[in-house]
């Protein structure tokens, strides 16, 4: 088994990596067969997920300082915000 550091899932780019998702990916469907979302069974409560703005998006004006970029409070597995 790989030695797994927090690094693995530490932003969108290196999560995707983690999962095998690249670029041939774009706009595959996330009902289909090759990429799903599955429910885990567990739920984080409302007081554990952190809101804040998303990180090196300058590009997308105003909506670059909206709080769309969600993470558990104190989990070492998200980068902390900037």
């Amino acid at each position: 088994m790989k030695d797994f550091q927090p690094r693995l899932t530490a932003g969108p780019g290196c999560l995707s990596t983690a999962l095998g998702i690249r670029t041939r990916h774009s706009g595959v469907s996330l009902r289909g067969d090759q990429i799903w979302i599955e429910a885990s069974g567990s739920s984080p409560s409302p007081r554990q997920i952190l809101a804040s703005p998303r990180i090196g998006v300058a590009y997308a004006g105003a909506d670059a300082v909206r709080a769309w970029r969600f993470r558990l409070r104190s989990s070492d597995w998200t980068s902390p915000a900037a």
